[in-house]
């Protein structure tokens, strides 16, 4: 009788373990998918929004630039050229170092394919205290 009841305890455990185990694999592809889902998504959006030059100039210098060239907020921009599938601009605000000082960039955007406007090259005119 005893050797029943342990024999049906272990299968009970077994079943358990693999039960623990197949929501353990399930969680983790669950949030793996949506890590990567949440990703895209994201980058699908800042893309759509690059689309818009001006939207473009201000994502890029306050978020993916080098951090000397990195503004806080971009206050001033003037388009020096630009043509169906590129521009340039000089564009100021305050640097995102400590002392925020007033920083001025010229920047260099290439359209691409798709008609996302992307740096193509920043460079630091000045940086003043």
């Amino acid at each position: 009788m005893r050797s029943k009841k342990k024999n049906v305890m272990i299968k009970r455990k077994v079943r358990l373990k693999k039960r623990r185990k197949m929501f353990f694999l399930g969680t983790i592809i669950f949030l793996s998918c949506a890590i990567i889902f949440t990703t895209l998504f994201y980058k699908l959006y800042i893309n759509s929004k690059c689309k818009n030059l001006s939207y473009s100039i201000n994502y890029t210098l306050t978020n993916k630039s080098e951090k000397k060239q990195r503004l806080l907020e971009v206050k001033d921009v003037n388009l020096v050229f630009q043509d169906d599938d590129s521009a340039i601009v000089d564009v100021s605000g305050p640097g995102k170092e400590n002392p925020h000082s007033n920083t001025n960039v010229k920047a260099s955007f290439k359209k691409t394919s798709f008609g996302v406007w992307k740096l193509n090259k920043a460079s630091l005119i000045s940086s003043e205290n």
